[in-house]
Parts: structure tokens; sequence; C-alpha cells
């Protein structure tokens, strides 16, 4: 695959994101869309759908990570001022930067987690990703209609602690890598957000009730091998039903995910396990066995190099204190992730 031009030089680089942030300053005032901006302190008499995430994921002993941790929480608190309450009314779209702004220090923003290139880096307003993530999560929830969405294109994180299928997140940049989420219905919509001491709280109320309820289901998940990298591939799926019955009225594929992974000694020693059984795929039982000992193994080296560093006053950067990837399959949580088998393929 070709390399973008934009890819070869920093400078140019930075000319094509300053275009498209002007692309996307035209389009947000002179575009077809309808934004909503207006918001209202009165809840909307209707719960479509809520959800929560928890608001501090440390996956290591760095203290710089902790730091991030909690300057996202600084920024949610910013961000939400702004996206509270907001009303979208019929024909109207919500866009995350039209009503959160430029994150700058100036306003009060801090140094956050951001992704950049396969690697975790600091950046003013990092962590707004995790409110995209969730308002993502309750739009896929709702007859809203997702119409600008850009994915992770790697999975840095573990599935430990996670809920919600991978691939079912949106990543935010300023201002061009956006969250659009379109209302084609005759009712109007709200949104609300709030924060806890240790989650963040959302949902979407309407001026009617809604008569169907929607469940987003992962299908096909597996971790194949291409050379030295692991590639997670998965299909996300929605089935729409009416309240009361068992049965969907509409069964249909939203994303079909592709990405790299960041491997860790996890995953080398896994593959290794892997590499005897390259005729097979693994079922079930089999991965939950292989991968309780694989996160026996990385947690007590871990521990050791956590204790090491911490002894001697020192902290890796980089270092992660949990296991990176040990939970690889999103399928032990239950098999209605994933109906047939899920498999790793050498």
């Amino acid at each position: 695959m070709r390399r973008p031009l934009s890819s070869r030089h920093p400078l140019l680089f930075l000319l094509r994101m300053r275009q498209r942030q002007a692309a996307r300053w035209l389009r947000w005032h002179f575009g077809p869309e309808r934004f909503a901006l207006t918001r209202s302190a009165t809840p909307l008499p209707y719960r479509i759908y809520r959800h929560q995430s928890k608001l501090r994921r440390l996956h290591g002993c760095d203290p710089q990570e902790a730091l991030w941790q909690e300057n996202k929480v600084h920024n949610h608190r910013l961000a939400l001022e702004r996206l509270d309450g907001v009303l979208i009314r019929p024909g109207e779209t919500l866009s995350l930067w039209r009503l959160i702004g430029r994150p700058t220090a100036a306003r009060g923003f801090r140094e956050g987690m951001e992704l950049h290139q396969g690697r975790a880096r600091g950046g003013i307003g990092g962590g707004l990703c995790q409110i995209a993530n969730l308002v993502h999560w309750l739009a896929l929830h709702s007859p809203l209609q997702v119409t600008a969405r850009a994915s992770h294109s790697f999975d840095p994180f573990p599935d430990q602690g996670r809920v919600i299928p991978y691939g079912t997140g949106a990543a935010l940049f300023w201002n061009y890598i956006d969250l659009w989420v379109h209302n084609p219905t005759t009712e109007v919509m709200q949104l609300r957000l709030w924060l806890t001491d240790t989650l963040l709280n959302g949902e979407l109320r309407s001026a009617a009730p809604h008569p169907l309820r929607y469940r987003i289901v992962e299908r096909a998940a597996r971790f194949t091998r291409s050379g030295a990298d692991w590639l997670r591939e998965n299909e996300i799926w929605r089935e729409t039903y009416a309240k009361g019955e068992k049965t969907p009225r509409d069964c249909r594929k939203l994303y079909a995910n592709r990405v790299r992974v960041l491997v860790s000694i996890g995953i080398q020693f896994f593959s290794a396990l892997c590499d005897g059984m390259a005729d097979h795929a693994l079922h079930f039982a089999e991965c939950r066995v292989l991968l309780h000992f694989v996160s026996l193994v990385e947690y007590l080296r871990e521990s050791r190099e956590c204790h090491r560093t911490s002894r001697n006053g020192q902290h890796s950067r980089n270092h992660q204190c949990s296991l990176h990837y040990v939970d690889l399959l999103k399928s032990l949580q239950g098999p209605s992730q994933c109906p047939a088998k899920c498999s790793i393929q050498p």
C-alpha cells in the first residue's frame, strides 16, 4: 500500500492537517447540515438508552500515566459543560467538536493521553475520545444515524474490564476527526452526560416514547498474524427489536474491523503456544485455559519489574504493570459475543 504524501515529511502533514481543519470549519458554517447548538437543563421525559464507563483505567505503574488519567477527568468536566443537555431536533446533526470547541490550555484543558501512530503520548485535551466512545454507543442503541465517525487504527489496550465489543469506539482529533450524529426522526432527542467519582455516565432521552430497542453484537472475532504483527478482526452487527418481542425485525452489519494490536510479551508467549496448533482453531475452553496461564506468567513478570523499578525510584515511561492483551478474546465473557467460535490463527 502506498504511503500518503502527507506522511513523507512533517511539514506536509502539518499542511494537510491545516487544510482539513479549514475545510471542516467551512462545512460547519456554510455546509448543508443544521447543527445542534441548543441546550436544556430540563431532561426530556422518555429515556431511550443509558450507559456508563469507568473514568480511570490504569494499565501501568507509570506516574505519568496516572497524571494523564486525572487530567482526562478534568478535561471531561470542561467538555461536559458544553455537551450536557444538548437538544438534537428533527433534521439536526450533533457534532462533538462543534460544541466542545478547540481544547487549548488557555481554556483550561490539560495534557491527557492521546493515541498517535501506534503509541500513547501526551496532548492538550487528551482523553476526550472516551466521551466520543460513549456518545457513539448511545447512538447505536437509538434511531439516530451516525453520519461521520473515525475508528482507531490500532488496538492499544487490554480487554480486561471491557464491557462492550472492540470496534465500537470513535476517535477524535481537532476538528476534522469528529463524531456526527443525525436525527432523522420527527421527535426531539436530548443527550445527557455527567460524572460521578468513578464513572462517566450518559443517556439519550426523547420527547416521545420509542417503540424499538437495539442490541449490538460482535461476530467473526479473531486474531491473526501477519508477519511480526498481530491483527484483530471482528464485525459489529445491530439487531433491532420491537419492545416486548424476542425475534429481531432487522439485523445488519455496521462495521468490519481489522487493526493492528500492540504486541506484548503475553501475545508473544501466546503465539508460541499457537505455533504448535497451526491446524486448529482454538475453541472457548482451550482459549480460557491458555489465556489464564499466559495471564499468570505475565502478571508475575510485570509485578517483579514494577517492584524493581519502584524500589530503585525509577519508572519506565512505557512500562506496563498489568497484562497487555491477557484477555485476548472478548468471547470469554460469554458466547453471545461470538456465536460460533473465536479463533486465533498463526
